[in-house]
Protein backbone atom coordinates (compact mmCIF):
# COMPACT_ATOMS: atom_id res chain seq x y z
CA UNK A 1 0.00 0.00 0.00
CA UNK A 2 1.46 3.53 -1.37
CA UNK A 3 -0.15 5.19 1.70
CA UNK A 4 1.38 8.46 4.12
CA UNK A 5 0.45 10.73 6.37
CA UNK A 6 -0.48 13.96 5.07
CA UNK A 7 -1.27 15.79 8.43
CA UNK A 8 -3.01 14.69 11.91
CA UNK A 9 -5.99 16.26 13.77
CA UNK A 10 -5.26 14.84 17.02
CA UNK A 11 -5.39 10.50 16.86
CA UNK A 12 -7.07 11.40 13.43
CA UNK A 13 -4.98 11.09 10.43
CA UNK A 14 -5.28 12.39 7.05
CA UNK A 15 -3.54 10.10 4.75
CA UNK A 16 -3.58 8.82 0.54
CA UNK A 17 -3.08 6.19 -1.31
CA UNK A 18 -2.61 5.92 -4.92
CA UNK A 19 -4.33 2.59 -6.66
CA UNK A 20 -2.50 0.90 -9.17
CA UNK A 21 -4.52 2.72 -12.27
CA UNK A 22 -2.87 5.99 -11.17
CA UNK A 23 -5.98 7.61 -8.93
CA UNK A 24 -4.98 9.07 -5.60
CA UNK A 25 -7.56 8.16 -2.79
CA UNK A 26 -7.97 10.73 0.44
CA UNK A 27 -9.18 9.57 3.55
CA UNK A 28 -9.46 9.57 7.48
CA UNK A 29 -8.09 7.30 9.77
CA UNK A 30 -8.89 6.87 13.33
CA UNK A 31 -8.63 4.38 15.91
CA UNK A 32 -6.47 1.15 16.36
CA UNK A 33 -8.89 -1.71 16.43
CA UNK A 34 -8.29 -5.30 15.05
CA UNK A 35 -11.66 -5.05 12.66
CA UNK A 36 -11.92 -1.97 10.83
CA UNK A 37 -15.03 -0.06 9.14
CA UNK A 38 -14.60 1.49 5.87
CA UNK A 39 -17.33 4.66 5.49
CA UNK A 40 -18.55 5.44 1.93
CA UNK A 41 -20.06 8.82 1.28
CA UNK A 42 -23.22 10.42 -0.30
CA UNK A 43 -23.33 12.07 -4.01
CA UNK A 44 -21.79 15.06 -3.47
CA UNK A 45 -20.67 14.91 -0.17
CA UNK A 46 -17.28 13.72 1.46
CA UNK A 47 -15.55 12.06 3.59
CA UNK A 48 -15.79 14.12 6.40
CA UNK A 49 -19.63 13.82 6.53
CA UNK A 50 -18.37 10.77 8.71
CA UNK A 51 -16.98 13.12 11.15
CA UNK A 52 -19.32 12.40 14.12
CA UNK A 53 -18.48 8.10 13.78
CA UNK A 54 -14.68 9.34 13.51
CA UNK A 55 -14.93 11.30 16.78
CA UNK A 56 -17.24 9.16 18.46
CA UNK A 57 -16.44 5.75 21.54
CA UNK A 58 -16.70 3.40 17.99
CA UNK A 59 -12.62 4.69 17.29
CA UNK A 60 -12.12 2.85 20.58
CA UNK A 61 -13.26 -0.44 18.95
CA UNK A 62 -12.63 -0.32 15.66
CA UNK A 63 -10.07 1.24 13.03
CA UNK A 64 -12.09 3.92 11.54
CA UNK A 65 -11.77 4.47 7.26
CA UNK A 66 -13.57 7.21 5.67
CA UNK A 67 -12.95 7.94 2.17
CA UNK A 68 -13.54 10.57 -0.80
CA UNK A 69 -14.98 8.86 -3.98
CA UNK A 70 -13.19 10.12 -7.10
CA UNK A 71 -14.45 13.52 -7.89
CA UNK A 72 -14.95 14.14 -4.33
CA UNK A 73 -12.63 16.05 -1.72
CA UNK A 74 -9.41 15.27 -1.98
CA UNK A 75 -9.57 11.92 -4.37
CA UNK A 76 -8.00 13.02 -7.62
CA UNK A 77 -8.71 10.53 -10.54
CA UNK A 78 -6.61 9.46 -12.91
CA UNK A 79 -9.72 8.22 -15.28
CA UNK A 80 -11.57 10.45 -17.52
CA UNK A 81 -14.74 11.44 -15.77
CA UNK A 82 -16.81 9.31 -18.24
CA UNK A 83 -15.24 6.20 -17.55
CA UNK A 84 -14.86 6.86 -13.69
CA UNK A 85 -17.96 8.17 -12.57
CA UNK A 86 -20.01 4.95 -13.59
CA UNK A 87 -21.61 2.50 -11.08
CA UNK A 88 -19.49 -0.37 -12.31
CA UNK A 89 -16.64 2.15 -12.15
CA UNK A 90 -16.91 3.01 -8.79
CA UNK A 91 -17.89 -0.19 -7.34
CA UNK A 92 -14.33 -1.19 -9.05
CA UNK A 93 -13.14 1.23 -7.25
CA UNK A 94 -13.66 0.10 -3.55
CA UNK A 95 -12.31 -3.47 -4.52
CA UNK A 96 -9.03 -2.14 -6.13
CA UNK A 97 -8.94 -0.16 -2.41
CA UNK A 98 -9.88 -2.62 -0.76
CA UNK A 99 -7.29 -5.13 -2.55
CA UNK A 100 -5.01 -2.15 -2.10
CA UNK A 101 -5.13 -1.32 1.57
CA UNK A 102 -5.55 -5.17 2.68
CA UNK A 103 -8.34 -5.30 3.97
CA UNK A 104 -10.15 -8.53 5.76
CA UNK A 105 -12.21 -8.79 8.58
CA UNK A 106 -14.26 -5.73 7.63
CA UNK A 107 -16.93 -4.04 7.22
CA UNK A 108 -18.51 -1.17 5.45
CA UNK A 109 -21.06 1.53 6.19
CA UNK A 110 -22.52 3.01 2.94
CA UNK A 111 -24.65 6.04 3.21
CA UNK A 112 -27.07 7.06 0.55
CA UNK A 113 -25.06 6.50 -3.04
CA UNK A 114 -22.18 5.13 -0.97
CA UNK A 115 -24.58 2.60 0.16
CA UNK A 116 -25.15 1.97 -3.71
CA UNK A 117 -22.07 1.33 -4.61
CA UNK A 118 -21.19 -1.10 -1.45
CA UNK A 119 -23.71 -3.24 -2.65
CA UNK A 120 -22.26 -3.30 -6.30
CA UNK A 121 -18.72 -4.01 -4.56
CA UNK A 122 -19.78 -6.69 -2.35
CA UNK A 123 -20.02 -9.81 -4.09
CA UNK A 124 -16.49 -9.56 -4.67
CA UNK A 125 -15.09 -8.29 -1.14
CA UNK A 126 -14.28 -11.91 0.31
CA UNK A 127 -13.34 -10.58 3.44
CA UNK A 128 -16.76 -8.37 3.95
CA UNK A 129 -18.09 -9.66 7.05
CA UNK A 130 -20.93 -6.80 7.59
CA UNK A 131 -22.41 -4.09 5.52
CA UNK A 132 -24.72 -1.02 6.82
CA UNK A 133 -26.41 1.15 4.22
CA UNK A 134 -28.69 4.25 5.16
CA UNK A 135 -30.62 6.21 3.25
CA UNK A 136 -30.22 3.47 0.45
CA UNK A 137 -33.06 1.99 -1.28
CA UNK A 138 -31.69 -1.01 -3.30
CA UNK A 139 -31.96 -0.49 -6.50
CA UNK A 140 -33.96 -3.36 -8.48
CA UNK A 141 -34.43 -4.38 -11.94
CA UNK A 142 -37.90 -5.90 -10.63
CA UNK A 143 -40.71 -3.63 -11.16
CA UNK A 144 -42.80 -3.78 -7.84
CA UNK A 145 -45.17 -0.87 -7.98
CA UNK A 146 -43.24 1.90 -6.18
CA UNK A 147 -40.39 4.04 -6.80
CA UNK A 148 -37.38 3.55 -4.91
CA UNK A 149 -37.39 7.49 -4.37
CA UNK A 150 -39.94 9.91 -3.11
CA UNK A 151 -41.15 13.01 -5.31
CA UNK A 152 -38.82 15.68 -4.22
CA UNK A 153 -37.84 19.20 -5.68
CA UNK A 154 -34.32 18.59 -4.89
CA UNK A 155 -33.99 14.35 -6.16
CA UNK A 156 -33.03 16.21 -10.18
CA UNK A 157 -30.21 18.04 -8.59
CA UNK A 158 -28.47 14.99 -6.98
CA UNK A 159 -27.94 14.26 -11.02
CA UNK A 160 -27.77 17.87 -12.33
CA UNK A 161 -24.10 19.17 -13.57
CA UNK A 162 -24.48 22.86 -12.33
CA UNK A 163 -26.03 24.00 -9.60
CA UNK A 164 -26.35 27.81 -9.08
CA UNK A 165 -26.60 29.08 -5.50
CA UNK A 166 -30.25 28.33 -4.18
CA UNK A 167 -29.93 24.87 -5.73
CA UNK A 168 -27.14 23.96 -3.97
CA UNK A 169 -28.98 25.34 -0.75
CA UNK A 170 -31.80 22.88 -1.23
CA UNK A 171 -29.29 19.87 -1.98
CA UNK A 172 -27.89 20.74 1.08
CA UNK A 173 -30.57 21.49 3.07
CA UNK A 174 -32.27 18.02 1.73
CA UNK A 175 -29.34 15.73 3.08
CA UNK A 176 -28.81 17.81 6.69
CA UNK A 177 -32.63 18.72 7.81
CA UNK A 178 -32.53 20.13 10.96
CA UNK A 179 -28.91 19.90 11.23
CA UNK A 180 -28.50 22.27 8.40
CA UNK A 181 -28.04 25.98 9.92
CA UNK A 182 -25.09 24.22 11.93
CA UNK A 183 -22.90 22.93 8.79
CA UNK A 184 -24.08 25.05 6.16
CA UNK A 185 -20.31 25.75 5.10
CA UNK A 186 -19.80 22.23 5.21
CA UNK A 187 -21.85 20.31 2.98
CA UNK A 188 -22.15 23.44 0.40
CA UNK A 189 -18.53 23.58 0.15
CA UNK A 190 -18.28 19.55 -0.11
CA UNK A 191 -20.79 19.96 -2.86
CA UNK A 192 -19.43 22.94 -4.75
CA UNK A 193 -16.32 21.20 -4.51
CA UNK A 194 -17.49 17.62 -6.65
CA UNK A 195 -16.77 17.22 -9.66
CA UNK A 196 -19.89 18.97 -11.44
CA UNK A 197 -19.71 15.79 -14.24
CA UNK A 198 -20.29 13.78 -11.55
CA UNK A 199 -23.63 14.14 -10.91
CA UNK A 200 -24.21 14.07 -14.47
CA UNK A 201 -22.57 10.76 -15.44
CA UNK A 202 -23.73 8.96 -12.81
CA UNK A 203 -27.12 10.28 -13.48
CA UNK A 204 -27.50 8.98 -16.74
CA UNK A 205 -25.39 5.63 -16.16
CA UNK A 206 -28.38 4.53 -13.59
CA UNK A 207 -30.89 6.34 -16.02
CA UNK A 208 -29.59 3.63 -18.67
CA UNK A 209 -30.25 0.79 -15.87
CA UNK A 210 -26.21 0.19 -15.74
CA UNK A 211 -26.92 -1.07 -12.17
CA UNK A 212 -26.71 -4.95 -10.93
CA UNK A 213 -30.01 -6.29 -9.05
CA UNK A 214 -29.16 -4.01 -5.58
CA UNK A 215 -31.93 -5.83 -3.76
CA UNK A 216 -30.98 -9.49 -4.91
CA UNK A 217 -27.82 -9.02 -3.76
CA UNK A 218 -28.48 -8.01 -0.45
CA UNK A 219 -31.39 -10.53 0.03
CA UNK A 220 -28.35 -13.10 -0.77
CA UNK A 221 -25.55 -12.06 0.77
CA UNK A 222 -23.81 -14.41 3.56
CA UNK A 223 -24.37 -12.13 6.11
CA UNK A 224 -27.51 -10.41 7.42
CA UNK A 225 -27.19 -6.66 6.01
CA UNK A 226 -28.10 -3.76 8.27
CA UNK A 227 -30.33 -1.46 6.46
CA UNK A 228 -31.13 1.53 7.91
CA UNK A 229 -33.26 4.94 7.17
CA UNK A 230 -34.10 8.00 8.40
CA UNK A 231 -37.85 8.32 9.94
CA UNK A 232 -38.04 11.60 8.16
CA UNK A 233 -35.71 10.98 4.70
CA UNK A 234 -37.49 13.28 2.21
CA UNK A 235 -36.06 11.28 -0.13
CA UNK A 236 -36.32 7.29 0.37
CA UNK A 237 -39.22 5.49 -0.15
CA UNK A 238 -39.88 3.02 2.89
CA UNK A 239 -42.90 1.02 0.92
CA UNK A 240 -40.35 0.67 -2.22
CA UNK A 241 -38.01 -0.72 0.19
CA UNK A 242 -40.28 -2.98 1.93
CA UNK A 243 -41.54 -4.72 -1.06
CA UNK A 244 -38.14 -5.58 -2.59
CA UNK A 245 -36.71 -6.92 1.22
CA UNK A 246 -36.27 -9.86 2.02
CA UNK A 247 -36.86 -8.81 5.82
CA UNK A 248 -36.28 -12.52 6.98
CA UNK A 249 -32.80 -12.15 5.24
CA UNK A 250 -32.27 -8.18 7.14
CA UNK A 251 -30.25 -7.55 10.47
CA UNK A 252 -33.15 -7.97 13.13
CA UNK A 253 -35.43 -9.18 10.32
CA UNK A 254 -36.48 -5.17 9.32
CA UNK A 255 -35.09 -1.97 7.94
CA UNK A 256 -33.54 -0.07 10.68
CA UNK A 257 -35.93 3.29 11.14
CA UNK A 258 -33.70 6.21 12.75
CA UNK A 259 -36.32 8.20 14.44
CA UNK A 260 -36.45 12.26 14.07
CA UNK A 261 -34.16 11.79 11.67
CA UNK A 262 -33.71 12.88 7.82
CA UNK A 263 -31.24 11.64 5.11
CA UNK A 264 -28.70 11.81 7.11
CA UNK A 265 -29.20 10.52 10.10
CA UNK A 266 -25.75 9.55 10.76
CA UNK A 267 -25.33 13.18 11.24
CA UNK A 268 -28.74 14.97 12.12
CA UNK A 269 -28.98 11.73 14.96
CA UNK A 270 -25.55 10.54 15.22
CA UNK A 271 -26.13 8.92 18.88
CA UNK A 272 -29.16 6.84 17.71
CA UNK A 273 -26.98 5.73 14.84
CA UNK A 274 -23.77 5.32 16.33
CA UNK A 275 -24.99 3.34 19.02
CA UNK A 276 -27.27 1.04 16.25
CA UNK A 277 -23.84 0.96 14.30
CA UNK A 278 -22.02 -0.18 17.21
CA UNK A 279 -24.41 -3.03 18.19
CA UNK A 280 -24.52 -4.21 14.52
CA UNK A 281 -20.56 -4.29 14.00
CA UNK A 282 -20.00 -6.16 17.10
CA UNK A 283 -22.70 -9.02 16.17
CA UNK A 284 -21.19 -9.27 12.67
CA UNK A 285 -17.55 -9.56 14.26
Amino acid sequence: MDGQVNESNGDMKRMNVQLRGGTRVDYHEMGNGVNTLLMLHGNSMDKESFQFQMTSSLADKFRLLSVDFPGHGGTVSAVPPQDAYTVEALADFVVELVREMDLSDFAIFGHSLGGHIAIEAAPRLPGLRGLLTLGTPPLSHEDVGYSPFLDHPALPLIFAEELDSNETMLLAKTYLGDLFDHHADQIQNSILNTDPQFRSVIGADVASGNFQDEASILNNLPFPAAVSVGEEDPLVNRDYMDQVLDSSKMWNDHVQVIEEAGHSSHMEKSESFNSLLEAYLEEMF
